[in-house]
């Protein structure tokens, strides 16, 4: 039987290494609302009991898209406010990953 906290600290892991290869910060807001979004994913993939090594690899495939989008847009974002207010490091808060679960989901489990 799959651990629900070890699962769930292997897709922030990999949350984080996707952010981070991108030059981009978590905020706290971001890391706590990635969390809840990351959290109901694994209960959603535990939950019908289709928990596999396949099953696994699927969502962590679609997290790491997930990433790249929000990367995406943070990085669109950050260009866009550096035009007016000067330097602006990109990074992901609760704003910028709300607007990207809209625009990704549905993306097994995570919604």
């Amino acid at each position: 039987m799959i651990d629900e906290d070890v699962l769930e600290q292997r897709f922030w892991s990999i949350a984080e290494r996707e952010a981070a290869q991108r030059s981009i910060e978590i905020t706290p807001d971001g890391a706590d609302y990635l969390k809840s979004f990351i959290h109901r994913g694994v209960c959603k993939l535990l939950a019908n009991g289709s928990a596999n090594d396949q099953s696994i690899f699927q969502a962590e495939e679609n997290l790491i898209k997930f990433m790249t989008q929000t990367s995406a847009l943070s990085k669109t974002l950050s260009e866009d406010q550096t035009r007016f207010k000067g330097s602006v490091f990109p990074e992901l808060n609760k704003r910028i990953l709300m607007q990207s679960i809209v625009s990704i989901c549905p993306c097994w489990p995570f919604c």
